[in-house]
């Protein structure tokens, strides 16, 4: 029987082996730049460079992906307009490129070439970059902010701008947390939405346009929000029930429906639909993707960033228009906006499908944003997703062994994703002598939990799900 299960391990570590490969687990685009995390804990950029945000010692820009600070294992990347945040594997927050504002935490204004530790002792779970600051939710719960306060957007209950993290409150059940241009936006663990910063546009959704809102403030009464993205000017939320809903400024029909005049001060829902997983709001366009896996889009086009070719908003207002027949879109991003010379700026899209060992990049390329080897003169793009970047090796077909069902990354460092989850059901994580070391309920559709905790290896995923269906995975756990 020993003889026996040693030469079982052995296949499967064989059979770990060839699944091995390196995929894109999560990709965000700042201004003029993109940031993108591999499974091997690696975070690579491409574009402008002229702040030091590809993280990489150097002011030059590149065209083609670029590693950041490759002694680090990174579990998390955020792209603000010209500034990155990551947190590595021991749970340690770091800043680099623009801090002109103090949005690295730092204590100073200086610009940082490489990424820099900002808290030596504090362990932090996620971060979201805006124009020019930054949230980030410890592992405990707290929210801290730095950076620009002009607008109230770190929450602090004044306008004065902090140039090194301080706790936001006294609550420590924050969840996730998106910064907009200059407003934020947050959901708690009890699925209530709260909103501050600048609402001249109606960005907050609070049904007014004042100027701003220094202290996070409860929409509603709501307990079933489950994502909130912050765009420039306009947000979008998304809860439980697969609904979408949008508010702040419309101008270029990134609210995805009609408004009476060029913007809603109300959260409102986006059409009627009920099947959306995912939203990301951008400087002035915004990306959905449904649970069938097709992508839709709505707002400012005229590079291209939609994925379509078209130089014109126009039928866009109305509705989000469906990109393309694929129906296997994992992530999307669109890019941060910043304002200069009186525009809004941000016009390019990076994400990535289900087998996610390269980038879907589209849109304005003149700094080498989109990453292929090119670049783009302004005022033209690229007008459809390419998905050649980064590519990390041939495709090996997505791990499904029941209908819909989507297990990745394999291997796995920190988070482990269960998508197309057909109904509630549990799942169970062993070693392969058979010893469970995890397992926990699911929800409907997608869902995540961690494997940080666990020791390099191969292991096997049971997932049940209500209807009696069982999917069995072989892990590989870098």
């Amino acid at each position: 029987m020993k003889k026996q299960l040693l030469t079982l391990a052995a296949s499967l570590l064989a059979a770990g082996t060839l699944l091995a490969q390196k995929t894109y687990t999560h990709a965000e685009c700042g201004t003029e730049y993109t940031l993108a995390l591999r499974s091997d804990s690696t975070i690579w950029s491409c574009g402008e460079n002229g702040n030091y945000q590809l993280g990489n010692r150097s002011m030059t820009k590149s065209d083609t992906l670029v590693q950041v600070a490759p002694t680090t294992k990174w579990i998390f990347a955020s792209a603000g307009a010209v500034h990155g945040i990551g947190i590595a594997s021991d749970s340690t927050l770091w800043g680099w490129g623009y801090n002109g504002d103090g949005e690295l935490g730092l204590g100073s204004v200086s610009d940082t070439v490489l990424p820099t530790r900002i808290d030596p002792t504090s362990h932090w779970r996620m971060a979201s970059c805006g124009w020019v600051h930054t949230l980030a939710i410890k592992s405990d719960g707290t929210l801290w902010a730095t950076g620009y306060n002009g607008f109230g957007e770190l929450g602090t209950g004044d306008t004065t701008d902090r140039l090194s993290l301080v706790q936001i409150g006294t609550s420590n059940n924050w969840k996730t947390v998106s910064a907009g241009g200059v407003f934020s936006m947050g959901i708690k663990e009890d699925g209530t939405l709260w909103v501050w910063g600048y609402n001249a546009d109606g960005e907050l959704g609070n049904g007014s346009t004042s100027y701003c809102v220094n202290t996070p403030t409860q929409i509603g009464t709501g307990t079933n929000w489950a994502m909130v993205s912050g765009g420039f000017e306009f947000a979008y939320a998304m809860k439980t029930d697969g609904t979408i809903w949008s508010t702040g400024f419309n101008g270029n029909g990134q609210l995805g429906r009609t408004t009476s005049g060029s913007k809603d001060s109300v959260l409102r829902q986006v059409g009627s639909a009920t099947d959306w997983k995912f939203i990301t709001a951008g400087a002035s366009f915004a990306f959905g993707i449904k649970q069938n896996g097709s992508l839709w889009a709505c707002g400012f086009n005229d590079y291209g960033q939609l994925g379509f070719h078209s130089t014109s908003s126009t039928g866009l207002i109305d509705s989000f228009r469906h990109i393309g027949t694929d129906t296997t879109w994992q992530f999307i991003s669109a890019a941060d906006g910043a304002i200069a010379s009186g525009s809004v700026y941000g016009l390019h899209s990076a994400g990535f499908k289900t087998q996610a060992t390269e980038l879907c990049t589209t849109g304005a390329n003149y700094a080498g944003q989109l990453g292929n080897g090119t670049t783009i003169a302004a005022p033209a793009g690229q007008y459809a997703f390419g998905c050649n970047v980064g590519e990390t090796q041939t495709a090996v077909p997505p791990i499904c062994t029941l209908a819909n069902i989507i297990v990745y990354p394999n291997p796995a460092y920190d988070q482990l994703y269960i998508d197309g989850q057909p109904s509630l059901g549990i799942y169970e994580l062993s070693d392969m002598s058979g010893r469970q070391l995890l397992h926990g309920k699911l929800l409907k559709g997608n869902n995540s939990f961690s494997v940080r905790a666990i020791p390099a290896g191969v292991y096997l995923l049971v997932v049940h799900n209500d209807e009696g269906g069982v999917t069995k995975v072989k892990i590989v756990k870098d």
